[in-house]
């Protein structure tokens, strides 16, 4: 069994109709015994290959301390569907374990099992820790029950909580003694009445040195629940899942620090806390989103709660209404028109001012339910191509070339359509995985003919040209000789540290794949893709197609030029 797995049943008879041996007679000749080596947890995972993990091999050639340290380092940028897909397969895979560094580990070492729960946390994951965490209660860890417990916090499963807190305040005396499992036990306690007990367990966390000024919040919250006690102040700041369950649980009021809390899991139980106020779960649920913490439905569901008036929803795409509700209003607005050419004016809308907000991956994702909907068509060839970014972006590949079919149809009669197909050239070459399309240095050329002029226009060429030459599309030295000593100063862009991009290179030299997806993914956590070094991001596309990664290549360079604005 692995790791906290029952034991198999015993045989009642003989397999396959062999004779039964007696206790007297000896095995027979040739036969062999030897002690099994332990099963390493660090190994085991909910995706093996067939279901679709990596090969088993993942980890072959990387040190176990080398993959430790940068398994610490996972957390993922916004807005990269892509991203959050490969950390969450890295990170569930079955595959065996990285060979240990020499020498003893030092104290206090944390499991890589451990790593890996920690960074499924945080990304938001709460069905893969949860999935994960499962296949190592039976391991005594109190680590592996706090994120159980996380998991099942951000859901609100409070019966699945309570029986992991009570396992593992019942494991052995040690576990008992861990204050994220004696606040978790006492709070299950209040769920199910049991008062006095709970008062109990309280004074007991207290007795164990553990105090009220480490974890406010909890004792304000515990206060509420027990004795109806309303603190004159209540900040949510730093909350983590037991709170967000807490504050439910009581009904509690929340206020907007809850948006400064501790990752994406809590984004989501607030998102999801009828208690709370609308205004306050969409801005919640808008971060979740846009993390891949929570699906689009469950925002496009607040979404459509929004109490706006007939007039308001008529008049979104000109209005001028921004953030949160602005983004409701024209989901809204694109959501209640029959009119394919009046939906595709709000998600255009919508889109435009996304970009302008920096907020184009939460937009994309939200509109491509409604965008689905609009059969592509010469007609609406001004809608295509934003249609075709969208569906590209949330990597919907047959949708884009429908829509570019259209341009494509329309830009026979229409100049202004055919001005379009070739500002899309650079996107849709990167988005070529099967290297099907034709590449021409002409077409390059007089796309940047088109754009040369306008703000910003070489920042995004330099931004672009190194991720197609990743993506095996090469750029011709005359095409570069025009970006020579012009670039713009747009800002510096985010550069991991040399160590690491010098790490990601000798990886992919030698075909290592777990090595090179957790430095790309190392190297761009945290931040928004947009502002990540572009050279960088080449050699991650480059890295991630030589160990054969094609379409996840593509698609975050995909991800990539768009959110830069191409």
């Amino acid at each position: 069994p692995g790791p906290g797995g029952a034991p198999p049943a015993p045989r009642e008879g003989p397999a396959d109709g062999a004779a039964p041996m007696s206790g007297r007679e000896a095995p027979a000749a040739g036969v062999t015994s030897a002690a099994l080596d332990r099963l390493d947890p660090d190994s085991a995972g909910v995706w093996p290959e067939a279901d679709g993990g990596f090969p088993d091999t993942l980890w072959a050639g990387a040190r176990r301390g080398f993959v430790d340290r940068l398994l610490a380092r996972i957390d993922q940028p916004e807005a990269s569907p892509t991203l959050f897909a490969l950390a969450r397969r890295l990170l569930l895979t079955a595959a065996t374990a990285p060979e240990g560094d020499a020498g003893p580990a030092p104290p206090g070492a944390v499991p890589l099992y451990v790593r890996r729960l920690d960074a499924l946390a945080a990304l938001g994951d709460a069905a893969g820790t949860r999935d994960l965490a499962g296949l190592f209660l039976g391991q005594g860890d109190p680590a592996v029950w706090a994120r159980d417990l996380d998991a099942a916090y951000a859901t609100f499963t409070l019966a699945r909580a309570c029986a992991t807190a009570e396992a593992g305040i019942r494991h052995s005396p040690e576990t008992a003694q861990d204050p994220r499992l004696q606040k978790s036990f006492v709070f299950c306690q209040i769920v199910a009445g049991e008062t006095d007990k709970a008062s109990t367990g309280l004074s007991a966390l207290i007795d164990t040195g553990y105090r009220p000024q480490e974890d406010p919040l909890y004792f304000a919250l515990t206060d509420l629940l027990l004795h109806g006690v309303t603190p004159k102040s209540l900040t949510f700041a730093g909350a983590r899942p037991l709170h967000a369950a807490m504050a439910r649980q009581a009904k509690a009021a929340l206020d907007e620090t809850v948006l400064e809390a501790d990752g994406p899991l809590v984004w989501r139980a607030v998102a999801e806390n009828d208690n709370a106020a609308l205004d306050l779960r969409i801005a919640a649920a808008e971060k979740a989103v846009a993390m891949n913490a929570l699906r689009p439905e469950a925002l496009a569901d607040l979404y459509r709660a929004v109490g706006f008036t007939p007039e308001e929803v008529a008049n979104a795409v000109s209005g001028d209404e921004t953030g949160p509700r602005g983004r409701a209003l024209l989901y809204r607005a694109a959501l209640d028109q029959a009119v394919p050419t009046a939906r595709a004016e709000a998600l255009k809308r919508g889109l435009e001012r996304a970009r302008e907000d920096g907020q184009y991956g939460l937009v994309a994702r939200m509109g491509a339910g409604p965008a689905g909907d609009i059969s592509p068509s010469p007609a609406l060839a001004w809608f295509a191509p934003e249609a075709i970014r969208l569906f590209l972006f949330v990597g919907e590949t047959d949708a884009a070339l429908a829509w570019e079919q259209a341009l494509a149809d329309a830009a026979a009669e229409k100049p202004e359509a055919a001005a379009d197909l070739l500002r899309l050239y650079p996107v849709l070459q990167l988005s070529d995985r099967d290297q099907v399309r034709m590449w021409s240095d002409a077409a390059l050329g007089a796309w940047w003919e088109d754009r040369r002029d306008l703000p910003g226009a070489r920042a995004g060429a330099a931004a672009v040209y190194p991720l197609l030459t990743a993506a095996g599309k090469p750029i011709d030295s005359e095409a570069w000789l025009d970006l020579i000593g012009r670039e713009e100063s747009a800002g510096a862009p985010v550069r991991p540290d040399t160590a690491l991009w010098s790490a990601l290179r000798t990886a992919t030299d030698g075909l290592k794949l777990g090595e090179v997806v957790l430095l790309s993914l190392a190297g761009l956590s945290g931040g928004a893709l947009e502002d990540a070094d572009p050279l960088f991001v080449a050699d991650v596309v480059t890295g991630l197609r030589v160990v054969g990664l094609h379409r996840e290549a593509h698609a975050l360079a995909v991800e990539t030029a768009i959110l830069r604005g191409l």
